[in-house]
């Protein structure tokens, strides 16, 4: 190699060939998916462990048709996501519920819920 020129490849008699595959595989956060809700005078408080809360707030105003500035989303300190926090369906499961039963609602999934309705990456093949 002369001034960082790259050998050329040369033609062998040999060629390799090699099928890479790639499971579905669950994005499994430390701790299960959690939230909080309350409804008070029209607005929407959440408290969840969410990567995205400007996307959680939009996300929960789009579902129940009101203003994002009534909404106000908390985020507590939590545990790696590792891919899987970064939308809010808790947040979103837990608001639906406190505004039927009108009161704050605490929601939890279990660990089962968690890899039973939570996403996983897609499968490849290359």
């Amino acid at each position: 190699m002369r001034g960082g020129e790259a050998e050329p490849i040369r033609v062998t008699a040999k060629t390799l060939s090699t099928t890479y595959t790639l499971a579905y595989i669950q994005h499994a956060p430390m701790e299960p998916r959690a939230a909080v809700a309350e409804w008070s005078d029209g607005k929407l408080t959440v408290w969840a462990g969410c990567d995205g809360p400007y996307r959680a707030r939009r996300d929960l105003a789009e579902e129940f048709g009101i203003p994002p500035e009534r909404v106000h989303v908390i985020i507590p300190d939590m545990g790696g996501g590792f891919g899987g926090k970064h939308s809010a369906e808790a947040a979103l499961e837990a608001a639906r519920l406190a505004k039927v039963v009108g009161r704050p609602v605490s929601l939890r999934w279990t660990r089962a819920e968690e890899f039973t309705w939570a996403y996983c990456r897609p499968a490849a093949v290359n």
